[in-house]
């Protein structure tokens, strides 16, 4: 098995660095040339995860035939709708929708209102068909997902409820009601998500006179080096929220970090150790990255991802975390 690993990471390292990220000598070069003074220690004590739940998706916005990821245009009518509905003018609010969609006829998040008036009607086999119809419009709405999963759940049909439910999760991350929901349709198929969030242990700042600061845990310290150049070295720091990039540069310091992990047991029974390895062993290393660390802290990357990554990702979640 270890054997395994090693040959695996070199694989990975190898298409990382296709993809401009820095090699462990490229990382020492920049170190030793660097116009900051590196100043390197351990952690004082734990870091706790940040809290990220107000980086939230919003369904009203979808990626245009350009790739752009783009608002909806101003509707009247749409505002209109979703007051009515609150209120309960639910046939007075389908009104409303059907003009948005004849002015705008790709607008998903009209679509999903729409499904909504006609599940608060009880008319769920319209309200299905319309929940679809906003997916295939818009895959990244997660509000039809949800919907779709409650009406799945209502049916009994809850393999189709716990796909749906998880990939509405991943469209929006942080969404802590989303979350919970999935938890409870997943312990009742025996699945566990677990109680962790991958938080790596360093801790990274700026001081008078181009000093740096870098703190963590030995186990951390191949992540926190490739991390300090990508935050703070000219010519290296990440801006873009590219996924493709963000995946590239997550690669280079989880690689560079595992094989020392790998030296200490009491590490690898960590939940970020222990998971990492097992995405490795399971081929799902790129999905760990995306769900545990990128769409945290850029859930608006779920946007760019197509219907095959998103359901490669909720395959992941589904293999369970716990």
């Amino acid at each position: 098995m270890y054997i395994r690993l090693i040959v695996f990471l070199c694989f990975l390292a190898f298409g990382v660095n296709a993809q401009k990220t820095c090699s462990p000598q490229e990382i020492q070069d920049v170190l030793k040339n660097s116009d900051f003074t590196y100043q390197l220690g351990g952690l004082d004590g734990e870091v706790t995860p940040k809290d990220y739940s107000n980086k939230l998706n919003s369904s009203e916005y979808h990626k245009n035939g350009k790739g752009e990821v783009v608002k909806y245009p101003a509707s009247d009518d749409f505002v209109k709708a979703k007051s009515l509905l609150k209120q309960g003018s639910i046939q007075e609010a389908k009104d409303a929708l059907t003009k948005v969609l004849g002015q705008f006829p790709k607008h998903a998040a009209a679509m999903t209102l729409m499904a909504n008036a006609f599940a608060k009607e009880g008319s769920t086999a319209n309200a299905e068909q319309w929940f679809q119809k906003a997916i295939t419009a818009n895959y990244s709405d997660y509000k039809a997902h949800l919907g779709l999963a409650n009406l799945y759940a209502a049916k009994g049909n809850s393999k189709q409820a716990v796909d749906e439910i998880t990939i509405a999760h991943i469209l929006n991350r942080n969404e802590a009601s989303i979350f919970n929901s999935l938890k409870t349709m997943c312990s009742k198929q025996g699945v566990d998500q677990g109680d962790w969030t991958f938080q790596p242990q360093i801790a990274m700042e700026e001081k008078e006179g181009k000093k740096l600061e870098v703190k963590f845990n030995m186990a951390w310290m191949g992540y926190a080096l490739p991390k300090a150049i990508r935050t703070y070295e000219p010519g290296h720091v990440v801006s873009s929220k590219d996924h493709q990039i963000l995946l590239a540069n997550e690669k280079e310091g989880l690689i560079a970090m595992l094989p020392a992990g790998m030296r200490d047991t009491k590490v690898m029974r960590t939940p970020e150790f222990k998971f990492l390895k097992k995405s490795i062993d399971n081929q799902v290393f790129e999905e760990f990255i995306y769900y545990e660390i990128i769409l945290r802290e850029h859930p608006e990357v779920a946007y760019q991802l197509t219907q095959k990554e998103v359901e490669k990702i909720r395959d992941y979640v589904l293999s369970g975390r716990g």
